[in-house]
Order: structure tokens, then sequence, then C-alpha cells
């Protein structure tokens, strides 16, 4: 029984590393979506992992950004991801970007605090400190947290327990964090 159980484990690690690695080389080949019209009307900044890189879309226009800059014509949209980055990874690249007065910022994150199981209180204080960071360019800011990462369909019994389980505090945390800063 004990064999089967470190068979069954060894092979579930072997198809999420595989998953990931090929997960990388999509996002390496992303194109994230910007939009930049001549005489823009209203102005996003859109920052975060994967999500917001649109990582799955077919399409950069298909992406989550691409649908809300597609729908509003006249924005600029202006978009700072990285692919499998964290809370504080992501607070890190965003301070050494040439960032203006934005009437919008959407911040995606947190997916990957869940998996690489981020210390609670060092992620609550990194976005407490990256939303204050931001709040310096913008004074509406759309705080989105991660959905069921567990639930994603390359993990099996005990991860999808553990990690939804996970996502529950770090959804408390951005909940919190997101009222303080009124987001």
């Amino acid at each position: 029984m004990l064999i089967l159980l470190i068979c069954f484990l060894l092979l579930a690690t072997l198809r999420i590393v595989y998953l990931g690695l090929k997960t990388k080389s999509v996002g390496k080949r992303t194109i994230i979506y910007e939009q930049h019209p001549e005489s823009p009307t209203f102005s996003l900044l859109c920052v975060g992992d994967s999500m917001t890189m649109g990582v799955g879309a077919s399409t950069s226009q298909n992406s989550l950004i691409g649908n809300i800059g597609g729908s509003l014509q006249k924005t600029q949209v202006v978009s700072h991801a990285k692919l499998g980055i964290t809370t504080s990874q992501l607070f890190e690249y965003v301070k050494k970007q040439e960032l203006k007065k934005y009437d919008t910022i959407l911040v995606m994150i947190g997916g990957m605090d869940v998996i690489k199981m981020t210390n609670t209180k060092k992620l609550e204080k990194t976005l407490d400190e990256f939303i204050a960071f931001l709040k310096n360019h913008s004074n509406k800011i759309i705080l989105m947290f991660p959905n069921k990462t567990g639930s994603m369909p390359i993990y099996h019994f005990p991860l999808t327990q553990i990690f939804n389980s996970r996502v529950i505090k770090v959804q408390k945390i951005f909940r919190g964090v997101g009222e303080k800063h009124e987001c």
C-alpha cells in the first residue's frame, strides 16, 4: 500500500512539474495586451501574474485584459505582468517601472502566493505596502484576489484541499487590505 502511495505521489509530482514547464513555455510566447489610442479618455494600468498576461488565451485580444480594452475603445491600457510571480515579486517589479497617474489600476495577483505557501503575515504586509505604493498613481484601485487555485485540473487530492483551504486565507487577507485602502 505504501509503495502505491509513493508511486502516486511521484507521478502526481511529475505531472505538475511537466504541466508547469508547459505553462512556462506558453507564457514565454504570450503577447501581453496593451492599447494606446491617439486621444485616450481613460487610462488603465494592469499589474499581475499570468492571468494579467493572458496566458492560455488564444490571442491577446481574447485575454481578460484584452476583453476589457476591447470594450473600452478610448482607454489607454498599460500592462506590467510576469509569469509565475508572487505579490512581493510583483511589487519589486512594478517599483522599477516608470509609472504615471492612471484613472484606475487593476491588480490581479495571489495565485502563486497560494501555491508557493507565502507566509500570510508577510503577504499581508507586502500587499498593504504595494497598494499604498499604487495609491500614489491612482485613487481607484481594483484588487482581484485568487480564486480556487487548488481546483485547477493539474492538482489532485490532497493538493486540491490544501490549496483551496489556503485560498480562503489569502482571500481574507486581500479583502482586509482592500477594505483598509478602499479598493
